[in-house]
């Protein structure tokens, strides 16, 4: 169906990837997908011709490569998606640790504070009491 309505280079060559022995099936007036492709008006005859006309071992084990090929590329993926989520977790560990000892520097800031301001209260107070007499 396919071969007759004009379809692209592509769509034929993942249909045969999906059906490699599709390019001999008959369909219910007797028609084969090489036939239709040859009395098509498709730019693209030639090459889809020439798609048709490869063994379906081609297509299969083209499509074996390209499932090979995307496991290779999912392994090392997810090997790198590994290694960042270690690199992540150190990070927000670091960030935890570098928070944490910010929040005791505030606090001890904050502790040396009060302190100073109840020292100058008291200096203040003593200076009040030395005035004049």
């Amino acid at each position: 169906w396919a071969c007759a309505q004009n379809a692209t280079v592509p769509i034929v060559e993942a249909l045969l990837r999906a059906h490699p022995y599709a390019c001999d099936v008959k369909d219910k007036w007797g028609r084969t997908p090489l036939s239709l492709a040859h009395a098509s008006t498709n730019t693209d005859k030639p090459r889809i011709v020439a798609a048709l006309g490869r063994d379906p071992s081609y297509w299969s084990t083209s499509l074996k490569n390209e499932v090979n090929d995307l496991r290779g590329k999912l392994d090392t993926t997810s090997i790198h998606a590994e290694k960042e989520t270690k690199r992540a977790s150190g990070l927000e560990a670091k960030l935890a640790e570098v928070m944490a000892a910010s929040s005791e520097a505030a606090s001890s800031f904050q502790n040396l504070k009060v302190e100073l301001e109840d020292e100058n209260t008291r200096l203040r107070d003593e200076v009040g009491d030395l005035g004049p007499r």
